[in-house]
């Protein structure tokens, strides 16, 4: 590799790793923040780049390598193999995710299995190299407001939980009883979209089901129908509702 080849190696981490670099960033500058596995290939003043594998493929910080020395730990997978100490850790104005990567650099097959690497390599050129930085922007001012893996949204997770069975004979009974009413604010949603507002109506259980340790037989009384926006109010303490009747008052008294 000639000598005025420009280096990056890209180190991987998990979802923890955000908030560790995100601390190393505050490090004053030549500080050195951690150490990291590294190809035999890395310098001391390379850049590195971050990449979580978890809970999203991206990139989301930058480095510079102060220092290289053997695995500072008794860790046998580290063992022989050089480590980076990293200095000026810097996050990226926005995490770059895989995809997105991707489709800038559709051609670059790296992409297809990240793993700790050193660029540029057989596949790569050192235009390469500065087409990546440029593209993460590195050397731009991090905004206030940047990005955080946690803010990923769309993720598909499954959950087990167990629900309470509920009569649906008495929940068509309580709606064809309440004319379209909120008991509680008494706003008649017959009026509003031409009837479609009535969806927001809800039954309430005057006494929750959670409390009961034991099935019990539900009677028309022991339940209201309720606008959305009275039934969390009723809710607010998730462990004891409020009454119908005590909510009632709180809102006429405002």
């Amino acid at each position: 590799m000639p000598s005025d080849e420009r280096r990056i190696h890209i180190c991987i981490g998990l979802e923890h790793h955000y908030e560790e670099m995100k601390s190393f960033a505050l490090l004053p500058e030549g500080k050195e923040a951690d150490w990291w596995n590294v190809t035999k290939a890395a310098q001391p003043n390379d850049t590195v780049l971050i990449y979580l594998n978890d809970p999203v493929s991206a990139f989301i910080a930058s480095a510079t390598i102060g220092r290289i020395s053997e695995c500072p730990d008794d860790l046998s997978q580290w063992k022989d193999k050089p480590c980076a100490w990293l200095v000026d850790v810097m996050m990226l104005p926005e995490i770059v995710t895989r995809k997105q990567a991707q489709e800038r650099f559709p051609d670059w097959r790296y992409l297809n299995r990240p793993t700790a690497a050193c660029i540029p390599n057989d596949t790569t050129s050192s235009e390469m190299v500065d087409r990546l930085l440029d593209f993460l922007q590195l050397g731009s001012p991090l905004p206030e407001r940047y990005s955080n893996p946690t803010d990923i949204e769309g993720l598909k997770v499954e959950y087990t939980s167990f629900t309470r069975t509920r009569s649906r004979r008495l929940r068509d009974l309580a709606f064809n009883e309440s004319n379209g009413i909120c008991c509680v604010c008494k706003q008649d949603f017959t009026k509003l979209l031409d009837g479609n507002g009535v969806r927001v109506l809800q039954v309430h259980h005057r006494q929750q089901l959670s409390s009961v340790d034991t099935p019990s037989v539900t009677s028309l009384n022991d339940l209201a129908v309720v606008c959305a926006n009275c039934h969390l109010l009723l809710h607010l303490d998730p462990k004891r509702a409020l009454a119908v009747e005590a909510l009632q008052e709180m809102l006429q008294a405002t």
